[in-house]
């Protein structure tokens, strides 16, 4: 009886073989996330390069653009395998964070059509969009993040369904003595559909179905765990209903509080980028890769600014003393002395006042608020997104006062 119920060295075999049993079960799972990201990152890679070389080699126009429109979709599928990773990281670390802010809902919804209309486009699909009439002019919650449990769902349907239609439906529940809304959204699609058995992973982490007849289909099998962690973040439900081989229908619903019923005029998503409207203003970016400096210089190329490009923060503070600046780009992630740090010392300039923009790879949820916290004035992001750029441009250097 001691042997089998008191004996401590027993017990300390049996949970030596537990914490074995996990560790192996640990190992076997990041081997095969290993495995599964260097083929989903490979795969775009190798587009890119590829791609890049051929431009090189190319001596005709259309054929260069192209290429160049290839490289662009590889290099935004990258960007997306990326984020998914990043996101999910930020999900089990409990990093990531709700962020209310108000929204106009149908611009939202419109704009997320037009993204997944090129994955569709040459296939036989019908896209349809249904969207209530009583849906609220503007809505208060993270838009960011209904965005982005939107345009997984589309975009799932459109990498799934080779013919038929997929469908975008938004109904909605306007509860005036809450003032809140309840979201119904349901994607509605007649493509491969997924085996009753399959159901239950289908929100797993890694896991794609049928993986041996998607072989062509890219992706992390993060998506859809993505989706769900985010929508239950936000107190909202995901369901699915599938029947194989003929389609599947995903639903979320989320309580979204209301602003606005009515429905403002215009469209802010699409403004028309005014690259005349302050030439001549100099711009110091400071940025340790010659390769983003490169890219950074070219994307401010049409503005016709004067660029100032150095490679150091310790340059940085170097060219101040000789030269002045309408705004200043600084990267974060910098050798010797970092963005933080230069901005510090830029700041015990006598007379220094010249806006300073973090320009940072790092962004992950949370770092534009720490970097503003920091000093800097405003925040952009690596990819450089040419409507944040402009908005930013726009902020700190004002109307055509130099013609």
């Amino acid at each position: 009886m001691y042997f089998t119920i008191e004996n401590p060295d027993v017990k300390m075999i049996e949970q030596l073989n537990i914490a074995k049993d996990a560790a192996d079960k640990a190992n076997k799972a990041k081997t095969e996330f290993l495995s599964n990201m260097s083929h989903e990152i490979r795969t775009p890679l190798n587009a890119i390069v590829g791609f890049s070389e051929c431009m090189l080699s190319s001596k005709d126009l259309n054929e260069t653009k192209e290429f160049a429109k290839d490289v662009v979709d590889a290099s935004q599928n990258l960007l997306e395998i990326v984020n998914g990773i990043l996101d999910i990281s930020k999900i089990e670390a409990n990093k990531m964070e709700i962020i209310p802010k108000e929204y106009n809902p149908r611009e939202v919804f419109n704009s997320l059509v037009k993204l997944v209309q090129p994955r569709i486009s040459e296939k036989p699909i019908e896209l349809k969009v249904n969207i209530s009439p009583d849906l609220p002019g503007i809505l208060k919650g993270d838009m960011s993040k209904v965005k982005q449990i939107i345009l997984n769902l589309l975009t799932n349907a459109a990498k799934y369904t080779d013919k038929g239609s997929i469908e975008f439906i938004v109904n909605c529940i306007n509860r005036s003595n809450t003032n809140t809304c309840i979201l119904n959204i349901a994607i509605k699609d007649t493509g491969r559909g997924i085996k009753e058995k399959d159901i239950n992973k289908l929100f797993s982490k890694f896991e794609r179905i049928d993986e041996d007849k998607n072989t062509t289909i890219e992706g992390t099998g993060l998506g859809l765990a993505i989706t769900k962690s985010l929508t239950e973040m936000m107190g909202g439900k995901i369901t699915v209903q599938s029947k194989f081989e003929e389609g599947s229908v995903f639903r979320v619903t989320l309580e979204q509080e209301i602003i606005s019923m009515e429905i403002p005029e215009g469209n802010t998503e699409e403004i028309e980028i005014d690259y005349n409207r302050h030439p001549g203003k100099r711009i110091l970016i400071v940025d340790d890769s010659k390769i983003n400096l490169k890219v950074a210089n070219q994307i401010l190329k049409p503005y016709n600014f004067n660029v100032k490009l150095v490679e150091s923060g310790f340059e940085a503070l170097e060219i101040m003393e000789s030269q002045t600046f309408d705004l200043i780009l600084m990267d974060i992630m910098m050798p010797k002395m970092n963005g933080v740090e230069t901005l510090r010392r830029l700041k015990n300039i006598d007379g220094f006042d010249i806006p300073v923009v973090a320009l940072t790879a790092d962004a992950i949820e949370g770092k534009e608020e720490q970097y503003l916290q920091a000093g800097f004035d405003d925040y952009l992001s690596k990819p450089i997104d040419k409507n944040q750029l402009d908005r930013v441009l726009n902020k700190f250097l004002g109307g055509n006062d130099n013609v």
